[in-house]
């Protein structure tokens, strides 16, 4: 049962977590920056979240993960009104760099390829 809740806490705190960051974050950093929220993983007590983001054409994505970071105690207090938790997670944000990385090797595959 704690499964199912969980699942059900990362789904909507995903979709709670994309809309806040795009439409509530007014910080000159996040201009022009696509920012996706990949995955949320939250503890069975509910004590924290580790949030997966990934930064795309943002002119430095570093300067708009620290806005975010910056961010977080905003960010709680807005997705604590909107879940309505007893207990909010403390909020662990994560850079993945996964895509960069693939679209570094895809380059450098893509020039051997033309070599």
């Amino acid at each position: 049962m704690a499964n199912v809740r969980t699942s059900r806490v990362n789904s909507e705190m995903q979709t709670l977590l994309a809309q806040i960051i795009k439409n509530d974050l007014n910080d000159p950093r996040l201009e022009g920056a696509i920012i996706s929220v990949l995955k949320v993983n939250v503890v069975s007590d509910l004590s924290h979240a580790k949030i997966n983001l990934s930064i795309f054409s943002a002119k430095n994505s570093d300067e708009a993960f620290k806005a975010i970071l910056n961010s977080v105690p905003f960010i709680r207090r807005t997705l604590a009104r909107k879940m309505q938790l007893r207990i909010m997670p403390e909020l662990h944000f994560v850079l993945d760099t996964s895509l960069d990385y693939a679209s570094k090797i895809d380059g450098l595959l893509n020039k051997i390829k033309n070599d």
